[in-house]
């Protein structure tokens, strides 16, 4: 299921609040460090995603990487940001 643009505007989960606004955890995390996170996920981490994931990274499906190729691409060439980091597998599951 693709992921929205109505979630919280730092960690974009299910925003309660109007669309664009914190959500109570971006919120505490601003007051308490002065900052709040912000990334974005292209789907919902559903049960389909979650085999997705368990077949590409940690079974070694590495075909199903033409899967989300193009809009992944897509999404990260449109970003204005100074750095954007991809989060690895740990060396104990690679």
């Amino acid at each position: 299921m693709r992921w929205d643009d109505h979630g919280c505007a730092g960690c974009g989960k299910e925003n309660i609040n109007k669309n664009g606004f914190l959500c109570a955890d971006c919120q505490t995390w601003e007051k308490l460090y002065g900052w709040h996170l912000h990334h974005r996920g292209l789907y919902r981490y559903n049960e389909a995603m979650k085999e997705y994931m368990q077949r590409y990274k940690f079974n070694g499906d590495y075909r199903l990487c033409v899967v989300f190729q193009r809009e992944l691409s897509k999404v990260v060439n449109e970003q204005k940001a100074d750095l954007i980091v991809p989060i690895p597998v740990t060396s104990t599951t690679m």
